[in-house]
């Protein structure tokens, strides 16, 4: 059974840590299964889940597996993505899609203040930047040698 379950959003409380380390094994192991040698170390992700006032998450479970999750920022008049993941054993199957609309309905009928969605992209990542722009999200310039790795990264966006 699919479902998609808002984690955390602005008018409701903080996860708590003991919350997060519940949480965490499954979080490990969907950063493994869909970012490979760049997955985020799960202690990074606890700020964004226990104590960021501005993250939002939704959490995407398959059968009571973690296999997608998105984190998104709103401040002020714009929305940022943070982080978005699917296992890459069930990429292309819809869950990022889902999430992703999830997202822009939820600005569009909760924050009307926002006009603008930001996200920031690996410049090898055509899978990634094909589904936002699904979503009419437009690069609009480059951050040269913006990774660790000294890789470039597109920064993407789209109008509310």
């Amino acid at each position: 059974m699919e479902k998609l379950v808002a984690v955390k959003i602005l008018e409701e409380k903080m996860m708590s840590h003991e919350e997060f380390v519940g949480l965490s094994k499954s979080l490990d192991e969907l950063e493994l299964n869909s970012f490979k040698n760049r997955a985020f170390d799960v202690s990074k992700l606890e700020y964004e889940f226990v104590e960021n006032p501005f993250s939002i998450i939704y959490l995407y479970y398959v059968d009571d597996k973690l296999v997608g999750y998105l984190d998104y920022w709103v401040t002020f008049d714009s929305a940022t993505i943070f982080r978005i993941g699917v296992d890459e054993n069930i990429q292309k199957t819809g869950i990022g899609s889902k999430l992703m609309d999830m997202m822009i309905q939820d600005i569009k009928n909760k924050y009307n203040e926002v006009f603008f969605i930001s996200l920031e992209v690996r410049k090898s990542n055509i899978k990634a930047q094909k589904l936002y722009s699904k979503f009419d999200f437009f690069e609009y310039t480059t951050k040269q040698n913006y990774y660790e790795d000294g890789e470039d990264a597109l920064l993407m966006g789209r109008n509310m």
